[in-house]
């Protein structure tokens, strides 16, 4: 097992599970108190994997690194099981925000 720090100098290197493409359209909210709003952003998810989530949008406005947030998302149909569909609702802090190009990532937190 190694031991040493992790120095490694992106993000993509120092990521404990491997990320995975996805697209989903979702709805998210600063769930912190003192900036809890009726505010909801829309946007799709860019990826994921077990601890995190990628999220573009057109509209950052009032969220910061370290704000926590919820998203609802709307599984892909399966024409198979339309009925079974359910939205998701994921907890998660900002980890990373760059408002130049749309996108933050997240980690998950319990609800």
């Amino acid at each position: 097992m190694n031991t040493e720090p992790d120095h490694s100098s992106t993000p993509a290197e120092r990521r404990r599970c491997a990320r995975r493409p996805i697209r989903l359209a979702i709805s998210f909210r600063c769930m912190a108190p003192n900036l809890r709003t009726d505010k909801w952003h829309f946007g799709e998810t860019r990826d994921a994997s077990m601890d995190g989530l990628q999220i573009s949008s057109t509209d950052l406005s009032g969220l910061d690194r370290g704000t926590e947030i919820e998203v609802i998302c709307m599984p892909a149909v399966d024409r198979y099981r339309q009925h079974e569909r359910h939205p998701v609702q994921i907890r998660g802090r900002i980890i990373w925000l760059d408002q130049a190009s749309g996108r933050l990532g997240i980690t998950y937190t319990d609800p």
